[in-house]
């Protein structure tokens, strides 16, 4: 499992440019956009389901809890990591 931290201008590159998905390219300008709607954020990608559940049952043992996360998928993988990011707060913000 590799960890990696987004830089602010890389906030508009696609999800699956971040991931270093075959066939995605990192936007050509700097983002210059408002922040996203939350600090930290977890994109997971390329896991299994049984891979996913390990690490939040791993994290949670630890101690180290971060509330925004997100599988990568087909549908978002397209999607700018601020909208990704801003997506995941919205559906955190509508169920609380």
């Amino acid at each position: 499992m590799v960890a990696r931290t987004v830089l602010p201008e890389r906030l508009g590159d696609p999800a699956g440019a971040f991931a270093r998905l075959v066939g995605f390219r990192p936007s050509p300008l700097p983002y210059s956009g408002p922040a996203p709607a939350c600090e930290e954020f977890v994109l997971l990608c390329g896991l299994t389901d049984a891979q996913v559940n390990e690490f939040l049952a791993r994290s949670r043992e630890a101690g180290c809890s971060v509330g925004h996360k997100a599988l990568l998928t087909k549908v978002n993988r397209a999607w700018p990591l601020v909208r990704l990011m801003d997506a995941v707060a919205a559906e955190h913000a509508a169920n609380s």
